[in-house]
């Protein structure tokens, strides 16, 4: 299996599954069968707080602003789809390679060939 990357636009979404109150905050290596990038935080799903942690992991270890990232669709829930600006094919690139490397694999290992690439 492999995690399905779309583009719509200039906005790559990425399909997300979070575990909230989790011990520390971190993107979970890439392992058979993933479908999705699974991300644990810290905080608590009320009030919004997991989303602001879980869009805060995700520009950090992107190496991107905060204000790139928005939540498409999955608000109340663990599986979201979040959109993440990039104006042109280096960022794009970029974003893909940075990505891959956050979850401990390479691009072509990671993500399906689809729409983003």
């Amino acid at each position: 299996m492999a995690i399905h990357l779309r583009l719509q636009g200039t906005t790559l979404i990425v399909p997300v599954k979070v575990t909230p109150k989790g011990s520390r905050n971190e993107i979970l290596p890439f392992g058979p069968g993933d479908v999705w990038v699974k991300v644990k935080v810290t905080a608590a799903p009320e009030d919004g707080a997991a989303n602001t942690a879980v869009r805060t992991l995700l520009a950090k270890q992107l190496k991107i602003p905060i204000s790139q990232l928005r939540l498409i669709s999955g608000h109340q829930a663990r599986q979201k789809q979040v959109g993440i600006d990039c104006q042109t094919e280096a960022a794009l690139n970029r974003l893909i390679t940075r990505l891959a490397q956050a979850l401990q694999s390479d691009a072509a290992t990671c993500f399906a060939q689809g729409g983003a690439f």
